[in-house]
């Protein structure tokens, strides 16, 4: 439903300092977007931002009552304790050699990989870097096809999902397998933003691959 910036600080839970939202297409998309079930069972509202110009806002308001505004596909929503931040920095020193390997495969595909805490029960996501957004970068494509404008990408993995740790085993065990797994998830998180799969007829030969 509709709502104003007002209203939605009014609503907002004790000791909230942010002011989360969500770019995208449409109501529906964002809705299956990997960090809205998160915020979801912590009770969080989220804006829906679906209009073209709406990617800008934010960037343009930076705050409103002294609350940031915070996209919730940008790394840290601020929901974790301090234990559970020392857990996630354990779980990252922990996987470095399968994140530096995903990094390698993928290349300049990427500019980063991480782990996140933010994806309740999906395997992996696809978020921006810091600037420019997935919506912006659409809308530079549809205004101009050849502008060349792209948002960086950074690949965001579930450490407690059984497929990492699957992937894990690939690289200590089978690269080759590995290198599959990590073309197969990233190809993936481009589905679930709603971005354009690189290599649809490679994907498919991967995943029965895999199956067979």
């Amino acid at each position: 439903e509709y709502t104003t910036l007002d209203e939605y600080v009014s609503r907002m839970k004790e000791g909230q300092d942010q002011i989360y939202f969500a770019s995208g297409e449409s109501i529906e998309l964002i809705k299956k977007l990997p960090q809205m079930e998160k915020l979801r069972q912590k009770g969080y509202d989220v804006l829906f931002m679906t209009d073209e110009v709406d990617g800008f806002v934010p960037q343009t308001l930076g705050k409103y009552q002294e609350k940031e505004l915070k996209s919730i596909t940008a790394g840290d929503l601020g929901l974790e304790t301090a234990e559970e931040k020392k857990a996630a920095e354990e779980k990252s020193e922990k996987s470095k050699q399968t994140l530096d390997f995903v990094k390698k495969t993928l290349g300049d595909k990427v500019k980063d990989v991480r782990l996140s805490d933010n994806l309740g029960s999906h395997p992996v996501s696809v978020v921006p870097a810091e600037g420019m957004t997935f919506e912006m970068e659409k809308y530079f494509k549809r205004v101009d096809p050849n502008s060349g404008m792209k948002a960086d990408r950074i690949l965001e993995f579930n450490a407690d999902h059984p497929i990492f740790a699957k992937l894990q085993i690939a690289v200590a065990q089978d690269e080759k397998k590995a290198e599959d797994l990590v073309k197969i998830l990233y190809t993936q998180a481009l589905l679930m933003a709603d971005l354009p799969v690189e290599n649809a007829g490679e994907y498919t030969d991967l995943v029965c691959s895999l199956i067979g």
